[in-house]
């Protein structure tokens, strides 16, 4: 065995390049395939952490009218856990929860947007945390109890015992610390810091005297839950509900059983010729495999693993085909060699030893760099390159490691011993090798291989660029610029001031220099719409119901964001809080059946009271391009969503510090009680493209890697090709040819690689992106000089990978080609 090391370590010695050649790449692609592997089992590992997660779902509904579906969507009716749970034995428990925007207020510190629920006794069942207290066993026996995470315990209260502490929200709702529980791990789809009950949303918002501050407390006793079976609990679907099965029951039982117990609770429904569905989403799914409306937070993307999945794999089969291929042409160098130890009684399993040690050193030597490179790279455990990676589990990663060494090591070894043994030889001393000149089918089909993967990712590559320059670049009929974006301010919800304080706001902040609009709205660019409703028609035409997105916005609104007025007219100068006119977008007339100059003064249902449409604003993108325009229903009022909006102030470009610094004085004399916390619009707008920028960018990255591995192939196979031929070109060169039909004739192997691997790689990559395109509302074409380019770059690759070989070996001196002949 020693002299089998010793004979590889000799080879390596004297010949240093396709050992380095073959290492660095098997690095490269141990090492992506490594990072690549953290970060899928990263994503897959959401929502997995959870107690028996494999009985919990998500109940999300899907309703229908006379056949189109009008909202498929995560939330769900208020009454619809209670029913389930009441009604299927197969159910532990069930709750519903609100998600709401609040800002929470100590005497120390202010937390603006809190990811806080209210919902039901039944929560830390579905979702289990370790709750500290002195008595959280009534946490959902009273309504001024709350529970928070340590992480914002820490934040709100400091180093103190949170425990029976006192917080306030927006409007000055006052509730005590009753419980603190574990912060919820990164790898969740749901992330609360606050939990209240609903009751006590529903108590406050009929008993708090907002002009005093106080809370009547005098009804608590006779203060009911509503009946979850009557008609008011399922019409509004604000909240998200979720259900967790007794361990053995199976989900098939409760999809079968669900029709029959909702019944009742939905016949005002099958009256209007409406169906209601519901789909029972596994908890632990939700991350990678749910894009329904109303999504609680942005989710992860299963067409992103498995495309980095995919290019992990090319790049890593395109590293073991680099060395597989080194190997076959070394074995074609060495049978000289092989066969004088054949003569002199060596067997195929000695060659195989040898053959076996040197991939073995080699793949030992590639496999430790990358596991130390992924270790120095994954570590921290989060934010690299664009990716959200939680810690690693090094054992997993050291499996795969050692895996892909072993396979790697085996595949390696036999393929060029059988290659080898398929081919036999005259050669011992002074007689003459075989006269074909071609390279061996093997060697060939493994770099049209590599050309093929080459051409698809360069597809790939400038289609992904193409199609994020389209959605960056592209107009989105609103004007953000230099825009600053707050929360309205908290703690003036339902004061009796609160309009009062707005108008001496927006009086005051245009005095300021630099200051240039100032407008508001119950809805950000960037965010979805607040409200829809599937309950608005024109009067006297059928109830055929269809999805509306419904706005609050202030009268100047489409003026800031310099909105074309299509038809119609604009709001007048004053807010309408029960005003009956309405202004529609471009989409919406459409799905009523109307041109924008029909719309005009026609009567429209909405809000539950007939309006008439005033005006049709040109269609604007208030989310990415990623998503389709929805039809808008504009309101003139500040009746905001949950009576929370936003401020929004145009400053020049120029001063802005200074321009910045006065809008918060003002802001601290008019709202002393909260901070102003801002940012730019257009970047909070724009990072909807964030990660769709990262993906675009790793995705190069990757692709240039994996071409660059297969370059450096190509470059050892060239100069195997020179070696090979270097009599045949003396002689030719002797014989009159010049250097460019020396050239010529190196490199046609190459180009008609190429050539076939273009043909074989252009449908494919194709189907693949037009595949990926359909996943946008708003996308570029798949035009055909896209594919042209990646033939063409793919071919300048190929001629100047192997172009340098060839010039040095046409070059070359005959004499010394001839010199031993």
């Amino acid at each position: 065995m020693k002299l089998y090391f010793l004979a590889v370590l000799r080879r390596f010695k004297q010949n240093k390049l396709t050992p380095g050649i073959s290492i660095l790449g098997l690095t490269i692609g141990f090492t992506v395939f490594l990072f690549i592997f953290s970060w899928i089992e990263s994503e897959k590992s959401y929502d997995r952490f959870w107690e028996d997660a494999g009985n919990m779902y998500r109940v999300e509904l899907m309703q229908k009218s006379n056949g189109d579906i009008i909202q498929n969507t995560a939330r769900n009716y208020n009454g619809v856990g209670p029913v389930l749970m009441n009604a299927l034995p197969e159910i532990a428990a069930a709750t519903h929860l609100d998600k709401d925007i609040i800002t929470v207020f100590t005497p120390e510190a202010s937390v603006q947007n809190i990811n806080m629920f209210f919902t039901d006794s039944m929560f830390f069942k579905v979702f289990p945390r370790h709750l500290t207290g002195d008595n959280t066993d009534q946490l959902f026996n009273d309504i001024h109890y709350a529970a928070i995470s340590l992480s914002l315990a820490s934040r709100l209260f400091g180093d103190q015992d949170p425990v029976n502490k006192t917080f306030k929200l927006n409007e000055g709702w006052e509730f005590i610390v009753n419980s603190v529980f574990d912060d919820v791990p990164e790898n969740s789809h749901i992330k609360f810091d606050l939990i209240l009950q609903r009751k006590a949303l529903l108590y406050y918002m009929r008993n708090f005297d907002y002009a005093t501050g106080q809370l009547d407390n005098s009804n608590i006793a006779s203060f009911a839950d509503r009946d979850p079976y009557s008609r008011g609990q399922w019409n509004g679907r604000r909240g998200y509900t979720y259900i967790r099965l007794k361990n053995g029951s199976m989900i098939q039982s409760v999809e079968d059983k669900y029709a029959k117990a909702i019944s009742p609770c939905i016949s005002h429904f099958a009256e209007n010729n409406e169906e209601v569905t519901f789909e029972f989403k596994p908890v632990k799914s939700i991350h990678l495999d749910s894009k329904k409306e109303n999504e609680m937070f942005a989710n992860g993307s299963h067409i992103k693993v498995i495309a980095f999945l995919l290019i992990a794999i090319l790049l890593i089969i395109t590293s073991v085909l680099n060395y597989i291929n080194l190997s076959v042409a070394s074995a074609i160098n060495m049978r000289s060699s092989q066969n004088i130890h054949s003569i002199l009684g060596a067997k195929k399993l000695h060659f195989f030893y040898g053959s076996a040690i040197e991939s073995f050193m080699i793949f030992v030597l590639a496999g430790t760099v990358s596991f130390t490179l992924s270790f120095l790279i994954l570590r921290n455990g989060s934010g690299i390159f664009g990716f959200d990676i939680l810690p690693t589990n090094w054992w997993m990663l050291l499996k795969w490691c050692t895996l892909l060494t072993v396979s790697g090591t085996l595949l390696s070894s036999v393929y060029p011993l059988i290659f080898s043994g398929k081919r036999t030889t005259t050669v011992i001393r002074g007689t003459k090798q075989s006269n074909n000149k071609k390279s061996p089918l093997s060697i060939t089909t493994l770099v049209v291989f590599q050309f093929i993967v080459s051409i698809f990712l360069i597809i790939g590559t400038l289609t992904i660029y193409r199609q994020l320059l389209f959605m960056q670049q592209s107009e989105t009929g609103m004007k953000m610029e230099q825009t600053l974006v707050s929360f309205s301010p908290m703690t003036m919800i339902k004061k009796p001031n609160e309009r009062m304080n707005l108008e001496t706001f927006r009086n005051e902040v245009q005095k300021i220099q630099g200051v240039t609009g100032f407008t508001t709205a119950e809805i950000k660019a960037g965010e979805d719409y607040k409200r829809s409703s599937n309950n608005i028609y024109l009067s006297g035409q059928d109830q055929h119901k269809k999805q509306f997105a419904v706005a609050h916005i202030d009268y100047d609104y489409f003026d800031f964001f310099a909105v074309p007025l299509l038809e119609g007219k604009r709001y007048s100068t004053a807010f309408q809080e029960d005003g009956d006119e309405v202004i529609l977008n471009e989409t919406a007339c459409k799905q009523l059946g109307l041109k924008p100059s029909e719309a005009i003064n026609k009567t429209l249902f909405a809000e539950n009271r007939n309006n008439r449409i005033i005006g049709v604003v040109k269609d604007h993108h208030h989310l990415s391009l990623k998503d389709a325009i929805q039809p808008v229903v504009f309101f003139n009022s500040i009746r905001w969503n949950r009576t929370v909006g936003y401020y929004f102030i145009k400053i020049s470009p120029q001063d802005r510090p200074e321009t910045i610094a006065g809008i918060t004085a003002l802001w601290e004399q008019l709202y002393p009680e909260e901070k102003f916390h801002y940012t730019f619009l257009d970047d909070t707008f724009n990072a909807a493209y964030t990660a769709d920028n990262n993906f675009g960018k790793v995705y190069l990255f990757l692709s240039l890697l994996t071409i660059a591995v297969a370059a450096m192939g190509l470059f050892a196979l060239a100069l195997f090709a020179s070696k090979q031929r270097i009599k045949e070109i003396g002689i030719r060169k002797v014989n009159g040819a010049k250097v460019y039909e020396i050239l010529a004739m190196l490199n046609k192997d190459f180009v008609k690689w190429v050539i076939v691997a273009f043909i074989v790689a252009t449908p494919v990559a194709w189907y693949v992106m037009h595949s990926w395109l359909e996943n946008f509302a708003y996308k570029t074409e798949l035009s055909w000089w896209i594919f042209a380019l990646a033939g063409i770059l793919a071919l300048g690759i190929a001629i100047l990978t192997v172009s340098f070989q060839s010039w040095r070996a046409a070059t070359k001196n005959p004499v010394d080609s001839l010199r031993y002949e």
